[in-house]
């Protein structure tokens, strides 16, 4: 299995599938989401709504199903298409996590498939729902992923709580930044440093810099603003 492939994906859309659930938090609250498989449906609290139905973490996360694998009939084939249409990426692409329909995760869990399967599907936010057969895992595509008013204020609150997060599993935190940033529409360049690198981002007809130090890891080190100086006239 190329875990190389799976980890790299889910370091590209990490950031802004973090962003995503933190929005979604913002607007249910760190309630319970509970799911009905067999309508396609999530549930938190008294808010009920239809749900694409990725896939299945066994107990402990020993093993990954794709919900395409399930049995006809199963699952609502309405409620299937973002797991199809993930292993339709998997075959251009030639990545075997995307097209086998069951492995074991080998110490990996469905967050990282969520996550990756949130961000490249422009989905609102995913759910994870405990069940007797294990992790149920559901994206909502219900209404389009909100745009903030600031964008900028919002990188600053979003990533330096993902890669402080103690369970982060982001490997190339500084690609994580620049998808982020490239998500929210910055123009972005690269400034090398002895020790690394820092990441520019600027957002069309602003001054406004954000700033990102990287080590020779890929590591994030800082994250600062900045504002781009008009140049005098001649």
């Amino acid at each position: 299995m190329d875990w190389n492939g799976m980890e790299a994906m889910f370091d590209h859309w990490s950031a802004v599938a973090f962003d995503k659930q933190m929005a979604m938090v913002e607007r249910f609250g760190p309630g319970t989401w509970t799911a009905d498989r067999d309508r396609g449906m999530i549930r938190c609290g008294d808010w009920e709504q239809p749900a694409q139905f990725l896939g299945c973490e066994s107990d402990c996360g020993e093993r990954w199903t794709w919900g395409w694998a399930y049995p006809a009939g199963s699952v609502p084939e309405w409620s299937l298409h973002a797991a199809r249409r993930m292993r339709a990426g998997g075959r251009n692409a030639e990545m075997m996590w995307l097209l086998a329909a069951s492995y074991s995760l080998e110490g990996r869990c469905g967050h990282l498939l969520a996550m990756s399967a949130s961000g490249c599907l422009g989905a609102e936010f995913y759910v994870e729902c405990e069940t007797e057969e294990g992790s149920l895992y559901f994206l909502s595509t219900a209404r389009p992923a909100p745009v903030p008013a600031d964008p900028v204020d919002r990188v600053f609150r979003v990533f330096p709580r993902l890669v402080g997060h103690p369970d982060c599993a982001v490997k190339d935190q500084k690609h994580a930044f620049e998808s982020y940033l490239g998500y929210y529409g910055f123009k972005v360049e690269h400034w090398p440093e002895k020790t690394g690198e820092l990441v520019c981002g600027r957002l069309p007809r602003s001054r406004r810099l954000i700033l990102g130090g990287f080590d020779a890891a890929n590591r994030a080190t800082s994250l600062a603003e900045a504002h781009r100086t008009r140049k005098k006239r001649a």
